[in-house]
Order: C-alpha cells, then structure tokens, then sequence
C-alpha cells in the first residue's frame, strides 16, 4: 500500500468486496510500516478492494481483483491517492472588496474549518479527490454556500452579500417616556 509518490502508508484497512452470491465472510487486512498487508480467505472470483484510513474511503476509482483456486498474489501494489488536494480562494464582499476574518468551512469527504486572512484568502489542505460543499460566514455578513467545489479548484471566490443593517425600524411606540 504506497501513496502516489511511493512513499508506504501504514495502518490503511484493506477490504475486499466480493461479487459473489455465496454468504459474505469477513476479511480483511491491515498494512504495517512498510505499507505492507496480507489478506488470507478470500474467495475464488472478482472482488472489490476498497481502502479505508478511519471512516474515510481512500482510493478511487477501486481496483479489481479476480482469482480462480489456488491463485496466491504477492507484490500487489495499492497505490492511493490519499489526501493530496487543495481548495483555495477569497472571500470578497457585493463590491469586490476583501472580507478578512471569515470563517470559512468545507466539508464533503473530509470537513475543515479556517479563518480568511488579513487579505481575505482562505486554504484547505490535504483533501482527499472528490466534491465539497464550502460554507463562509462572518460577523455583520449573511452567510453563504457553494456546492459542487471540486479538490483541486484554486481561484474559488466567495461573494458574502450585504452586511446585516442595525437602525431604526418603525415599531408604533413614540420612543422612551420621561
């Protein structure tokens, strides 16, 4: 089990998912230092293999293994893609202008919260590939959300509408009474 730059990845839960009709055994295997793993009681057909780090499914798409009776595969390589992209951008105001301080929430596959910068900027790092929904909000401003945030978007530009107005409204009293 390796990142996609070779490097081992330990303690990755490896679970085969068989497409056969027989009632499903429980196997599954987890890999050590060396990003190694061993899954022993497997069926004879095609599975599934699907790699999990906690609740989080790891590679996409999921690669397929078929084996007849008998077979023993060794030097099979994962390779994951875990945790690599970047969703980036600003959070600007109706008329362009910065909006610092905001905080700013993505969840989807993995959820993180920021604070925008001095300049307005935000950044999540270390998200796995996939969709995301982005969330910002700041005292004084309506809070707003942007579904379908792809990993990987760097130029995301978060529009806050107008700041909630504090004044005056009419409420039929002739104000404070002496």
């Amino acid at each position: 089990m390796v990142d996609e730059r070779g490097n081992p990845l330990e303690g990755m839960r490896i679970i085969p998912q068989f497409e056969i009709s027989e009632p499903r055994r429980e196997v599954e295997a987890v890999s050590d230092a060396r990003g190694r793993f061993e899954l022993a009681g497997m069926f004879p057909g095609t599975s599934l293999m699907r790699v999990v780090r906690e609740i989080e499914i790891i590679n996409s798409p999921v690669p397929r293994i078929t084996l007849t009776a008998g077979d023993i595969i060794e030097d099979l390589a994962l390779v994951c893609q875990v945790g690599s992209e970047v969703i980036a951008g600003i959070v600007v105001d109706k008329h362009g202008e910065t909006v610092p301080w905001a905080r700013v929430e993505c969840s989807g596959i993995n959820s993180k919260s920021v604070q925008s910068d001095v300049q307005g900027r935000f950044s999540f790092e270390g998200l796995s590939p996939g969709y995301y929904r982005i969330q910002a909000r700041r005292s004084g401003y309506r809070g707003v959300e942007l579904a379908d945030v792809n990993a990987g978007s760097h130029n995301v530009r978060i529009i806050l509408p107008d700041p909630f107005r504090v004044g005056r409204r009419p409420c039929g009293c002739a104000g404070p009474r002496s």
